[in-house]
């Protein structure tokens, strides 16, 4: 396997997000072959006013245009901070270590949400789509971070059964 400077295996993270991406692309395809655009919507409303003050969740288009693959200009998908992960599984733009989801919070060591309140977007099927380029599909820069080891404890092993989620 490789890995980072920091024992990052490299490896095993592309292929977990290579799954994350396929299971995306299926739900998505899903929605819209069912012509849920509407409710698949809001949902892309309701994380946008959890995760951050930035509109880049993006939905799966209108009846007349797919988006199944959300990407910004130059093709690469956006990307959330685990805080602001962790703001939509708690359901909340505050910073808080549980609720919705988790109401008894997660284990680990990265377990707060971020403080990302901002004002909520709403995104109607008459705006259409977000094209390339646009506000809403610009992708998120990486917080001032440098390199693939920056910020976070840095492990070779794999994280212990401690760090799995709570019930």
């Amino acid at each position: 396997m490789r890995t980072a400077n920091c024992g990052i295996d490299l490896e095993a993270a592309a292929g977990i997000l290579a799954v994350e991406a396929y299971h995306a692309g299926i739900i998505r395809t899903t929605l819209y072959a069912r012509d849920l655009q509407v409710p698949a919507q809001a949902i892309s409303d309701a994380r946008d006013s959890l995760d951050g003050s930035t509109d880049f969740d993006q939905g799966i288009g209108t009846k007349d245009t797919a988006n199944l693959v959300p990407t910004d200009a130059n093709g690469i998908a956006f990307s959330r901070s685990p805080g602001q992960v962790l703001n939509i599984a708690y359901l909340t733009a505050k910073a808080e270590r549980e609720g919705g989801f988790f109401p008894k919070g997660v284990n680990g060591e990265i377990n707060r949400s971020a403080a990302s309140a901002s004002p909520p977007h709403t995104h109607t099927e008459t705006d259409g789509p977000r094209q390339a380029g646009t506000p809403g599909a610009a992708r998120r820069p990486w917080s001032g971070q440098k390199g693939p080891c920056a910020g976070g404890p840095h492990r070779a092993d794999p994280l212990p059964a401690r760090h799995m989620v709570r019930g």
